[in-house]
């Protein structure tokens, strides 16, 4: 009797059975939207930190390129230097590295354009991971102490600044070429004269990277 009266009424005729099954499928539906808006935010979020890490690396790679095309070494003065000893950590073969170099460009206020500065690469094991390598990045504006004695702490008052290039490295390790030889450290002092370029080869995210950085200025 209900149905024959809803078909007179013009209305659409729905068992109980329909309609739960109708409501079950909408809910389906719902959450497969659902999982692929979340699929898709995931996907967004790794394109994103890709392109950041991306950026990130560039910047270094850039960065290091400036600082080793304008390298100094006068053999007269003790405050110029290009210095890289090779180390074993974790069992890998790590180079830290330290030069004088025509500054570039102004960092963040401390040195100005022109100026020469020392710049140290430092290279350590992470406190929070042995599988991985700190890198960080030292600045000194004040070269007033003789090499090799020990270098003043960072601080504003000191001369030196210092910076995290990344605490996520599974590699770093360098090469210079000189007269066609490549070596595997460098020591300014004992040679009395700096490299004609620098291969590095540094590991992040499983990816490995290899750049070759070519240094314009000859010793004097």
């Amino acid at each position: 009797m209900e149905d024959m009266l809803k078909k007179k009424r013009g209305l659409p005729a729905f068992t109980l059975v329909e309609l739960l099954v109708s409501l079950a499928i909408l809910a389906v539906i719902s959450s497969l939207s659902f999982s692929s808006f979340q699929s898709i935010s995931r996907v967004v979020d790794v394109n994103r930190e890709n392109e950041r890490a991306q950026r990130s690396v560039r910047g270094f790679i850039d960065r290091l390129d400036e600082e080793l095309a304008g390298a100094i070494f006068v053999r007269t003065s003790d405050e110029t230097l290009f210095v890289s000893k090779r180390q074993e950590i974790g069992g890998k073969n790590i180079n830290s590295l330290a030069f004088t170099t025509i500054m570039p460009q102004r960092y963040l206020e401390v040195g100005e354009r022109d100026e020469i500065v020392k710049v140290e690469y430092r290279v350590e094991r992470s406190e929070k991971d042995e599988k991985l390598l700190v890198v960080s990045k030292l600045i000194y504006t004040r070269l007033l102490s003789p090499y090799p004695e020990r270098e003043p702490e960072p601080g504003p008052d000191t001369g030196v600044a210092e910076f995290l290039v990344r605490d996520d490295f599974t590699d770093f390790t360098m090469r210079f070429s000189k007269g066609g030889k490549w070596y595997d450290s460098w020591d300014s002092k004992q040679m009395n004269l700096i490299p004609d370029g620098v291969e590095l080869v540094f590991s992040l995210g499983g990816k490995t990277f290899r750049e070759y950085f070519n240094i314009f200025i000859n010793e004097t």
